[in-house]
């Protein structure tokens, strides 16, 4: 048993993603990651909490920075070190009050109803209209900006975002206007409210990609930067799995991946797999569909598998690239042991699982029509009395569904038959509408099975040559749209500007 578990660690800390993460993150947002590690006991405690107080003494924390110091030596302590601490604790305090005296009547002012009655959506009126009667200038809205920053240094993460709130209301600065983005976004995160941070997160990414950058660097080194941010409330909110794969796959922003953070592509491979209850649903995007994400990862993953991989991304190759599924099996129990160590992702450990495992179910089962109970049960790690149990669950839906469906059906023909008869030539033929046919229920593995003794026949749908051609050229029209779209945009750039 202690093998195991020695096992099961050194695998977590090989495939740990902790440290590349923590350098685009702000030190603020690092504190999180480091109080994770220290509950999974997958590192020296005390240098987590040595990396805990090196990353706080520098911020206005002054009371909390001394508790992890007197911890970190044992509880001893040291007269001219508390001198230090007693010291910047007056400053800060000092700092504290000295700031609140001079931005209470700004806010006074902007929180004023009167004031937010006569604003306007153009900056440059509403700061005129400050100057003209409440005597407010831009360098007295700069200090909000000021406040704001001392605040979040404090850990008062509510109070700087509603101080970032009224200062990007009112300044015209663009640096500082993108630095309060930044740490609007950043606030809304560590005050665990995600449907602000989504909405930031937004807005962040418009900024970044209309900004111009005299340098490329920059722009990478932001949206680099943007991606690591972003695992926060995208792992979080309800529909972050499917925003993270639209934010991923952008273009601009999977080049990005590819070029400076090839592990992200465990977050994207996790999110794809998890998603695929949309499977079935028809997107307004032909490039959101499940089945072109899955692919896109696919391809993604083999390219950058000299640079990158893990678990979970050998887990797709294997099952997608190699048909390995051995080595599929294999990488299935590496990922549960990874992703229960990964701060972002141990909350959809059992949900990846499950997902997985149907993967590998309608894999293998693609190209066998018939396969005994063990042999499955074994594929996908379950007891063979839980294989049988799902296959009749499965069946039972089904068939009730059908029932159901007919009888509706019946009805349905009884009440126009009825009814015609009724109105006889008297109303005029019109158009009528049916409710939409209820869908049938998802089987649990993704293929419809029966069982014959000690085996499962697999029923496979005819799936003709024109089918497939018709599914892979359905998004043509949109593609082709889109690239000539692109061109036009090229050919406008390109044309000097009229004299």
């Amino acid at each position: 048993m202690s093998s195991e578990v020695k096992s099961a660690s050194s695998l977590a800390a090989k495939y740990d993603l902790s440290q590349k993460i923590m350098q685009h993150l702000d030190r603020h947002l690092i504190f999180p990651l480091l109080e994770f590690l220290s509950l999974r006991n997958t590192h020296n405690p005390k240098e987590l909490l040595q990396a805990k107080y090196d990353l706080l003494k520098d911020t206005n924390m002054t009371d909390y920075v001394a508790n992890l110091w007197t911890e970190l030596h044992g509880g001893q302590t040291d007269e001219a070190l508390a001198n230090q601490f007693a010291e910047k604790r007056k400053s800060v305090l000092d700092e504290l009050s000295e700031l609140e005296e001079e931005v209470q009547g700004i806010l006074g002012v902007l929180e004023n109803p009167d004031l937010i009655a006569a604003l306007r959506q153009d900056k440059g009126q509403n700061l005129q209209h400050l100057q003209e009667h409440y005597s407010i200038t831009p360098e007295r809205i700069a200090v909000l900006y000021k406040f704001a920053q001392f605040q979040y240094n404090c850990g008062n993460y509510g109070g700087a975002s509603d101080l970032l709130y009224h200062f990007r209301a009112f300044s015209k600065d663009a640096d500082l206007n993108a630095s309060a983005t930044w740490g609007k976004f950043a606030s809304e995160i560590l005050t665990v409210d995600w449907d602000g941070a989504m909405e930031e997160l937004g807005k962040l990414r418009e900024m970044v990609d209309s900004r111009s950058f005299k340098d490329a660097a920059v722009q990478l080194k932001d949206r680099t930067w943007l991606l690591h941010w972003s695992l926060f409330p995208l792992f979080n909110h309800a529909n972050g799995c499917d925003t993270l794969c639209d934010l991923f796959f952008y273009t601009p922003y999977l080049n990005t991946i590819q070029t400076s953070c090839p592990w992200l592509l465990r977050y994207l491979a996790v999110a794809v797999v998890t998603n695929q209850n949309n499977a079935n649903q028809k997107p307004r995007n032909p490039r959101q569909s499940y089945q072109r994400r899955m692919r896109d990862l696919i391809r993604i993953i083999n390219q950058e598998s000299y640079e990158y991989s893990d678990p979970i991304t050998s887990f797709v190759s294997a099952l997608y690239s190699e048909v390995d599924f051995e080595k599929a099996q294999r990488c299935l129990r590496e990922c549960e042991e990874v992703l229960k160590t990964d701060f972002f992702l141990v909350s959809l450990c059992d949900h990846f699982m499950e997902a997985a495992r149907k993967l590998l179910a309608e894999a293998y089962c693609r190209i066998h029509s018939v396969i005994s109970v063990d042999e499955l049960a074994n594929k996908l790690e379950m007891d063979s009395a839980q294989l049988i149990q799902l296959v009749e669950n499965q069946n039972n839906a089904s068939s009730s569904t059908a029932a159901a469906a007919s009888s509706q059906a019946n009805l349905d023909e009884s009440d126009t038959a009825s009814s015609t008869a009724g109105a006889g030539d008297i109303i005029p033929e019109t158009e009528t509408t049916t409710e939409a046919e209820e869908p049938e229920p998802e089987p649990q593995f993704g293929f419809k099975a029966k069982m014959d003794g000690e085996s499962i026949i697999i029923e496979h749908p005819k799936y003709s040559a024109f089918q497939q051609i018709i599914d892979r050229t359905k998004s043509l029209g949109y593609e082709s749209q889109n690239l000539e779209q692109t061109l036009s945009r090229s050919i406008a750039d390109l044309k000097l500007p009229s004299a």
